[in-house]
Parts: structure tokens; sequence; C-alpha cells
């Protein structure tokens, strides 16, 4: 176990000397780890352990933290067209928050150019350039704040008050959140054009009571997480009229059984747990001869191992010349 009583015997040019090594070792620690992400991802080795995509594999998998998964896959992306980059991080004229910072800018700016730029800056001195070449933006980003929870305090005036009522106004009411975000001028219009639509259920309505009326609208006739709440039944083999697409009572039947959720399982028996861009997927493909039709040949998957499962069963090549 290392500890800091190791240092306690050394001279102050020796502990130095040491920092110096540790400090070495430690960024050609960062350029090495750099270097097998990218090859990670390169070759989506996480999906077989059960991973949506490298985000979540860095998170959950190595341990990352977001901010840090982040700085990681964005200098690995670029390490994988700059290799030079590896070897800035390891002197140290380049680190991982400033290229995180300057590789987005890669698809619009020149990337030779910014590497050389950011090199031997810090983080604060490329944000202070970068902004120098950047036009002026007039909107700013999107916003959400978290008011905190207030406790209504009992009712002022009375002297005895009733249990359940003391009971109550100790319940804290649910936080709010304050949005903030620049709309554009069609989106105005058509919030006005809401407002004034709604105006007979709320005649002093508020931004709030417009956006939740259309949002719960839009949610009860969309929103997939309902089918979980009231399953249907299973169906045994529906006959379908034509083509590959499954009959919407038995996609209905095969998110609620499969909970929402993709369904692919690891290598070390970890389960996915992505729930984005969900796809109904046939166990056996329907160009090999698998049925739409039956509940078991169906499953959820998410984009990342539905496209691992294709390649995994067809090939790299094969997509294409189906359809």
């Amino acid at each position: 176990m290392v500890g800091m009583e190791i240092y306690q015997g050394l001279s102050d040019e020796a502990v130095l000397r040491r920092m110096d090594e540790l400090a070495l070792d430690e960024r050609k620690a960062i350029a090495d780890s750099i270097a097998c992400l990218a090859v990670v991802e390169r070759r989506k080795l996480f999906t077989d352990l059960g991973y949506s995509d490298i985000f979540d594999y860095c998170v959950r998998h190595l341990h990352y933290s977001i901010g840090s998964a982040y700085r990681r896959i964005h200098t690995s992306r670029a390490a994988n067209d700059y290799p030079e980059i590896l070897s800035d991080l390891q002197t140290g004229t380049l680190t991982l928050c400033v290229v995180a910072l300057i590789a987005p800018e890669f698809r619009s700016q020149n990337p030779v150019e910014l590497l050389a730029a950011a090199r031997g800056k810090s983080k604060r001195e490329v944000e202070t350039w970068l902004a120098a070449r950047r036009p002026a933006a007039p909107a700013s980003p999107d916003r959400v704040t978290v008011r905190p929870p207030v406790i209504e305090p009992p009712p002022v005036g009375i002297e005895a008050v009733p249990l359940a009522l003391e009971n109550k106004a100790l319940i804290p009411n649910p936080p709010t959140f304050e949005y903030a975000f620049t709309a554009s001028s069609s989106l105005h219009q058509s919030i006005e054009r809401l407002k004034n639509m709604l105006w007979s259920r709320f005649p002093f309505g508020t931004l709030d009571d417009v956006l939740s009326e259309v949002v719960e609208d839009y949610l009860g006739r969309h929103d997939p997480e309902l089918k979980l709440k009231t399953p249907p039944p299973a169906p045994a083999v529906i006959k379908l009229k034509s083509g590959r697409r499954a009959a919407r009572r038995l996609r209905n039947f095969v998110w609620a059984r499969d909970g929402g959720r993709c369904t692919f399982t690891g290598k070390n028996g970890m389960r996915c747990e992505s729930r984005r861009g969900l796809e109904l997927d046939h166990v056996v493909p329907y160009s090999l001869g698998g049925r739409s039709d039956d509940p078991a040949n169906l499953r959820l998957l998410c984009r990342e191992h539905n496209q691992h499962e294709r390649r995994r069963l067809l090939g790299e090549g094969e997509l294409e010349l189906i359809r």
C-alpha cells in the first residue's frame, strides 16, 4: 500500500525528481489508454460486453466520470485521425482538456492549424483563442434550473392544528424547474396559436399550462412506457398481409415483454441498459427466413447492438446487398 511515509526520508531534490518521474509515467499511461480506447471503439469491442456505445462502456465499465469519459472519447477520436496527438499527450504539450476542447472544431476549421495553435497553451488560453475566431452567437444555450422544494407552513392563527394537517405541512412540495432557451420565430408563433386555441381551458394560462397540455397529449398517443403499465396479452402467431414489418399489436407485446429496454446480454452476463434508439430486431434475420409474425423471433435491441448482431450474422457487406 502506497503512503506518504515512503517520502519522509527523501531529500527535497529526490522528492521533486520522483514527482517528475511520476508525471511522465502518468502522461505515458494516458497516451496509451487513449490509443487503446480508439481501438476499442473502432472494433466496437464494447458491444460484446453488453454496452450500447463507447460512452456507456467508459462510464459503467471503466468507471470514468461523465466529464472524463467525454474528454477521453473526443481525444481518442481525434488521435485516430491525427496520431501525433498521442506524442503531444506524452510530452505534455497537449492535455486531454485541450484536445477535447478543440476536437469538435475539426469539422469547421483546419485541424492542423488548431493543433499547432493549442500546443503549449492552457485550456483557458485555448478557449479565449477559439472565442476570437468564432462568430458571435446571439442565442444562449438551453438551460434547466432546478428550484428547491418549498415546505408549506401550517395555517397561521389556528391554535390547534389537526394531526393530518400537521403531517401534510411537513411534506415538501415537488421541486420545480426553470427552463430557458432561445426559440425560433416559427416556434413562437405556434405557441401563440396554441395559447389562443386553449384559451377556453386556460384563460390566464402560462407556458407551463400550454406545454403540459401538448406534451401530455403526445405522450398519451406515442409514449412506449405506457405499454409497460398495461402489457397486452401474448399473441400466438399473427398473420401478416405482407412484408417484414410486425403488426402493431405484436410490436406492443414485444416492447412490454422486454421492458422497454435493449435485450442484448454480453459475454460477461451483463444486459445492456440502453433505452434509447430501440429497434425491433429479428432473432433469425428476415432475409434468412426469419418470421415477423412470431413473438419468439422478435426482440428489442438498441441501434448499436442491432448493427452488431447484423454484422455477426450477415457480415459487413450484406446489408446493402439485401436492401
